[in-house]
């Protein structure tokens, strides 16, 4: 799912739910500065193919999978919040539901998750991001 989309959902469901600055932060760090540790695949990416763009090449990391629950269990209870369990799945959720190779329990396990690729994910994340600006719109 693309940045805009999980921005707006963890903002909007942020908002209907009147979090404090804190919890806003944690919502914001797990609901989408998540994807951020695609940068740290930058360099693999132009090793492999250069400057050319390549279509649904894997930028996720073990951080983008369910095992990452191992980790941000442990410090939900630390920090005694509910928060980061909540947007981090909502964030699975949403990169779930669309096409591309899933690895559940990287780094543990190479078993893969094959979707056939095609438009849908792209008319998904537009469709999302038009519902989430109109619901930010009339809830807000």
């Amino acid at each position: 799912m693309n940045l805009v989309a999980h921005l707006l959902i963890t903002l909007l469901l942020s908002e209907t739910m009147n979090f404090s600055q804190k919890e806003l932060l944690w919502a914001l760090l797990f609901g989408v500065m998540i994807d951020f540790d695609h940068l740290l695949k930058i360099p693999l990416y132009l090793k492999q193919n250069g400057l050319k763009v390549v279509r649904y090449w894997n930028w996720r990391t073990a951080l983008q999978e369910p095992v990452s629950y191992l980790w941000i269990l442990p410090l939900s209870f630390y920090l005694r919040s509910w928060v980061p369990i909540i947007f981090f799945s909502i964030h699975l959720i949403l990169d779930y539901l669309c096409c591309f190779e899933k690895k559940p329990f990287y780094p543990f396990s190479d078993f893969i998750i094959k979707e056939r690729k095609t438009k849908t994910d792209e008319i998904f994340g537009i469709l999302t991001v038009v519902f989430s600006l109109c619901m930010f719109v009339f809830l807000v």
